[in-house]
Parts: C-alpha cells; structure tokens; sequence
C-alpha cells in the first residue's frame, strides 16, 4: 500500500521533490497580513470606552468599534450615492 505523501503528489513527481518546492507568497498575501496586522494594531491602541450621544440614545462602545462602525456607514452612503448617480448620469444620458 503506497503511503499518503506519494498518493498526494502528482504523477511522475517524487515525493520529497513535490513537498520540497517554495512557491513564492503573492504580494496581495503579503498586503492581506499587513493590514491584519495594522488592523489589530489599531484594536489594540483605541479600546477605551467612549459614550455616544445621539438625540434620545446613549451609548457605550469602545473606540475602535465605533471607528469601524463609522468608516461602514461611509461606505454604505458611498455606494448607495455611487449607484444613484451612476443610473442618474445613465438616464440624463438617454434624454439627448
């Protein structure tokens, strides 16, 4: 019965040689972890505790959260505005 590393190697291809070979890392790898790593740079620096007022709401939340939280709903007004006026300028542009 062969065993797992040559049923898990290719045909033709030596077990130790297929095991052996570094490929190199993707640079959008090496961006992914450095801004995993920034991310929880900035989680840690930013976890006291700020209260948030807004009419008749109170609320308590770290910083960081809120940060977060805030750069989401840019986003989302962002793309809802980018939407609305991608079809607005495609309807402006059908009138001509």
């Amino acid at each position: 019965m062969p065993d797992d590393a040559a049923r898990a190697c290719p045909r033709g291809i030596e077990p130790a040689a297929w095991l052996s070979e570094e490929e190199p890392v993707h640079p959008r790898l090496w961006a992914l972890i450095a801004l995993c790593v920034l991310l929880a740079l900035f989680i840690l620096q930013n976890v006291a505790t700020v209260e948030i007022q807004f009419l008749f709401w109170s609320v308590a939340m770290s910083r960081a959260l809120l940060m977060v939280l805030l750069l989401a709903i840019g986003a989302a007004i962002g793309w809802l505005l980018h939407g609305h006026l991608r079809r607005r300028g495609a309807h402006d542009g059908h009138r001509s």
